[in-house]
């Protein structure tokens, strides 16, 4: 993801240290979009990511268009509004 064009800019500023820089700031979070809460069931896991995250990159889509309609319309509509619904709950949001 980190070599797609949205990078661009902090590729530009952080040079060669972007993958270090992104290394200690960035974790991916174990779920699923196309359920609520991600499908996280452990609430401790859910209280303590509410906590910690700032930044939300929501990257998962179906791009192939001649895909199931139900398929299209979960993954692409339902699981943006889960994750929006997600990240509402934490506290330190900065950005989505």
């Amino acid at each position: 993801v980190i070599e797609k064009d949205l990078f661009r800019v902090l590729r530009d500023t952080w040079g060669d240290r972007l993958d270090s820089f992104i290394l200690e700031k960035v974790a991916a979070v174990p779920g699923d979009i196309l359920y609520e809460d991600l499908g996280i069931k452990d609430s401790n896991l859910k209280e303590e990511i509410y906590r910690q995250i700032d930044l939300v990159v929501n990257v998962a889509a179906i791009t192939k268009f001649d895909e199931r309609y139900d398929a299209l319309l979960d993954t692409n509509t339902m699981g943006a509004f889960h994750v929006l619904s997600f990240a509402k709950h934490c506290t330190k949001i900065q950005m989505l």
